[in-house]
């Protein structure tokens, strides 16, 4: 006989239950035991936390030597070279008896190795105590150590600065540096008269960047003459009337070749013979 369909039902329900009831009896049991529970679902990744990176420090600027005090060139390969050459200055011959010093850099240096130097000066017992690409500051420290020492030359003839603007001087810290270079020869050497070379042009055209330098420090360098230092100006010997660098004088846009240094020669003479004269 079939069952009534309501008791049926609630059988099946009542079954239902029971076996949900024993599931959940059996999983309590088995926890009880060390079982293993049914895996609880992973939790929610969280979000990474915002790393703020630590701030770079900037390396410290290296110190910056200034044109106006003494000092000798930044280490490097030619420094011993250079400290060799100018301990060889102090012992060179003729020292004691030279009554004209050549004192700069390497436009001094060239000058008194040309044949027109030597012919226009050489009865002077002229001495070089000029180094290749010495700035204001390595002169300084050259006087300062020595370079003058002993000596009582009637003329020193001067020709520096030209390096300080080619490694980023201003035209107002070379000329002080040239100012400071200045004092130094006055203390040392009173009785001497000195003759200042006002810098030559470089750069090929009137608007090249080492040219409006170099013109802008001949301008303070005009304040600075005065007994018994003077200025000698004769950049314009060098140029073409557009402005642009004589070709046959210069070697390039900077040194002067024998020609230039003829003409070097000629433009300061009549002055320097004036000089040497004064200081009999």
């Amino acid at each position: 006989m079939r069952p009534d369909p309501g008791i049926w039902l609630t059988r099946c329900a009542a079954t239902r239950s029971l076996l949900a009831l024993s599931g959940l009896v059996l999983s309590c049991f088995a926890v009880a035991c060390g079982g293993a529970a049914p895996a609880a679902p992973p939790p929610a990744a969280l979000p990474a936390p915002s790393v703020t990176p630590e701030p770079v420090a900037r390396p410290e600027p290296e110190p910056r030597l200034r044109a106006d005090l003494a000092a000798p060139p930044l280490a490097g390969a030619n420094a011993g070279e250079w400290q060799a050459r100018h301990e060889a200055l102090l012992s060179a011959p003729g020292r004691s008896t030279a009554q004209l010093v050549l004192l700069g850099d390497s436009l001094a240096e060239g000058w008194f190795a040309s044949r027109a130097f030597k012919k226009q000066w050489g009865k002077h017992k002229p001495l070089n105590l000029a180094l290749n690409g010495d700035q204001t500051q390595q002169v300084l420290w050259r006087v300062e150590h020595g370079a003058l020492a002993g000596l009582s030359p009637r003329l020193v003839i001067v020709s520096v600065g030209s390096e300080n603007l080619r490694h980023g001087f201003s035209a107002a810290e070379t000329a002080r540096g040239v100012r400071a270079l200045l004092d130094r020869i006055v203390e040392q050497l009173p009785a001497s008269q000195i003759l200042l070379l006002a810098l030559l042009p470089q750069g090929a055209t009137a608007t090249d960047p080492l040219r409006v330098a170099g013109d802008a420090t001949n301008a303070e360098l005009r304040r600075l003459g005065s007994k018994p230092i003077t200025l000698v100006e004769v950049g314009s010997v060098f140029l073409e009337n557009d402005g642009t660098l004589t070709p046959d004088v210069m070697a390039d846009d900077v040194h002067l070749n024998a020609l230039g240094y003829e003409a070097l020669t000629m433009s300061v003479s009549l002055v320097a013979q004036g000089l040497l004269k004064i200081a009999r």
